[in-house]
């Protein structure tokens, strides 16, 4: 294929024509996005090479090139825009896309992926509702008097005053990082990195933890619902500790070469690299309170003690702001994701805190002794992904040097090392958890096999 075979045409989005450049008759739609100032014609290189394999579609955004230019800024927002392209999609015959932007398209692509993908998590929550026999139907009481809706109200107002609180540090964050060429990037990219493991596990088991609360605190019996809210946080911090310790070590040891086979290439260069690692190592210090956060703030939300949550956030983020203005002239940029951590362990703390006073038993002999064992083998664990990293690749993680298949073998050698010695002492020091997920592990292995679970 050429740039000679590549085909016109005009699609209706959002009561506009977009212009669309079209080539390729694959099975998967490839959608590229322009930058700023510029038309479908950036692509043009690219196109026919994708058109080998896939059906390749390069729009003119609304008000550029031969799309139409409707009148109003508010018709060129980044959501507007980013629906231009989801309603795109399956305009073309396709439910799904590989969308590529770049400059401007990027934010736009960023746009449509999350557009989507909200709409998806809806969807998933939507159909499970339904066929449970729940049903939706629109109310306009101007007048509150659903009970349960002003309860719902009046909870929100905390909770809204504490995302509050974390926009102002994330705005502070920014400004000053805005102020170091390169700190805006190394601490996106390292940022990101941490919130795969505090989804994957600080949330997820803070959605557990919810559900448990909120289910204790319904008891009529208030002791025994006591009893129940206080063995749920004590089970979420300690199963939560065991995730996300080792992963912090992992991050801490491991930075450089994660950042090198993930993001050193093309324009992010190897001091790059080093630059985001540093942030990286610092953010990992806050993963375990950044995490349990996830699970104790739902609970005062069970209890229906939203403003604990509210004043806890707010006094981590003041502690945030005035560690950015006292670190940043002497730290930079490592001011800031130090200061991140910080606000996750001042607000963990709080939590915590507030919770002993209010309810007590948290802190039992077995829970501290969990937490010690497994800060001991996460220890240990580091080290031994310390000792591999070091006898394969020594200091030269991020030299252009070394090869990239070189650092992902050393990456995997380190991660298998540090996995097994860290599940390996947990086993040996009678923690738990191991225990468990060792079970887990054997009851899914054998459902697939289709054999009958163990005599008890």
């Amino acid at each position: 294929m050429n740039i000679h075979s590549i085909t016109h045409e005009y699609v209706t989005v959002n009561g506009i024509k977009l212009h669309i450049a079209k080539q390729g008759n694959g099975k998967k739609l490839v959608v590229l996005l322009h930058g700023w100032p510029e038309f479908w014609y950036t692509w043009r290189y690219q196109i026919p090479v994708l058109a080998e394999h896939f059906t390749v579609v390069a729009p003119d955004l609304r008000g550029f090139n031969l799309s139409d230019k409707p009148h109003g800024v508010e018709h060129y927002k980044t959501d507007v825009v980013a629906s231009d392209i989801a309603e795109l999609i399956p305009k073309l015959g396709f439910d799904k896309a590989y969308i590529v932007g770049h400059d401007w398209g990027g934010a736009i692509a960023w746009a449509v992926a999350t557009l989507v993908g909200g709409a998806l998590q809806l969807l998933a929550q939507l159909v499970p509702l339904w066929r449970s026999g729940y049903r939706f139907r629109l109310l306009f009481d101007l007048r509150l008097r659903d009970p349960g809706l002003r309860s719902v109200l009046v909870a929100m107002v905390p909770a809204t005053l504490g995302l509050m609180a974390t926009q102002v540090n994330i705005f502070v964050s920014s400004s000053f990082a805005s102020r170091e060429d390169g700190a805006v990037t190394w601490l996106a990219v390292a940022f990101r990195l941490m919130q795969l493991p505090i989804g994957m596990f600080g949330v997820a088991v803070g959605t557990v933890a919810l559900a448990r609360a909120a289910s204790s605190a319904a008891e009529r019996d208030l002791a025994q619902a006591l009893d129940g809210v206080r063995d749920t946080v004590r089970r979420g911090l300690v199963l939560v500790a065991f995730w996300t310790l080792p992963t912090a070590a992992a991050l801490w040891v491991l930075a450089e070469p994660i950042l090198r086979v993930i993001y050193q290439h093309g324009a992010f260069q190897a001091s790059d690299t080093v630059a985001a690692a540093v942030a990286l190592r610092y953010y990992a210090l806050g993963l375990l309170a950044y995490s349990a956060v996830k699970v104790v703030a739902p609970v005062f939300y069970a209890l229906k003690l939203t403003r604990v949550p509210m004043l806890a956030t707010v006094l981590a983020v003041a502690t945030s702001v005035l560690f950015c203005v006292a670190l940043h002239p002497s730290y930079g940029y490592r001011a800031l994701a130090l200061s991140t951590s910080i606000t996750a362990i001042v607000n963990l703390t709080v939590l915590l805190v507030s919770f002993s006073r209010r309810y007590g038993g948290l802190w039992q002999p077995h829970v501290l002794l969990g937490l010690s064992r497994i800060t001991v083998a996460s220890a240990c664990a580091g080290l031994v992904m310390w000792t591999v990293l070091g006898a394969v690749l020594g200091q030269r993680a991020t030299e252009p040097s070394v090869s990239l298949w070189r650092t992902l073998v050393c990456l995997g050698l380190a991660l298998l090392a540090g996995g097994v010695s860290y599940a390996v002492l947990c086993a040996l020091m009678g923690v738990r958890e191991v225990r468990e997920v060792g079970q887990a592990v054997g009851r899914r292995l054998r459902r697939l096999r289709g054999a009958p679970p163990p005599l008890r």
